[in-house]
């Protein structure tokens, strides 16, 4: 609800495309197979890309080119905690 900007003085423009979207199912259905596509095709592009660095690099490629994701991720999650907080 922070993001969408429910409580607000003013109606924003998000504010009239929820009302919208909630009066019709066809908006939310529109809606949904648009989030299952592009779910599907991030899906596929990462499998394709896998399976190309497999088939070129095999696992070696991990010991010498891995990241630990985790300090990226984190760092990530705090500063949009802090940006979502000031704005």
């Amino acid at each position: 609800m922070v993001l969408i900007g429910a409580g607000a003085a003013s109606t924003s423009a998000s504010d009239h495309a929820i009302e919208a979207a909630g009066g019709s199912g066809a908006a939310v259905l529109t809606s949904a197979f648009g989030l299952v596509l592009h779910v599907a095709a991030m899906v596929a592009v990462m499998g394709f890309v896998a399976l190309l660095i497999y088939d070129r690099y095999g696992v070696a490629v991990l010991r010498k080119a891995w990241i630990n994701l985790d300090g990226v991720w984190a760092a990530a999650f705090v500063a949009a905690g802090v940006l979502t907080f000031f704005t």
